[in-house]
């Protein structure tokens, strides 16, 4: 099965970027490194469904590349 993830990886990146203009704003410095970890843990997520992504990609080539 053929696996897509730009929809959810388009939502990781936009929370990502929300969590980094929250810390930017933010004053107390717990709670800006909140929001950076947020932000980190969103980047982590988006590269994660990129990686299974192409895995999948790649899986579905070796396949067809198979002879049966």
């Amino acid at each position: 099965m053929l696996l897509k993830f730009g929809r959810e990886i388009d939502k990781c990146y936009g929370h990502a970027v929300d969590a980094r203009q929250k810390s930017d704003v933010a004053t107390d410095p717990f709670t800006k490194a909140s929001f950076l970890d947020l932000e980190q843990h969103w980047l982590f997520l988006a590269h994660s469904y990129e990686i299974a992504e192409r895995l999948s990609d790649s899986a579905k080539t070796h396949r067809t590349r198979m002879p049966k």
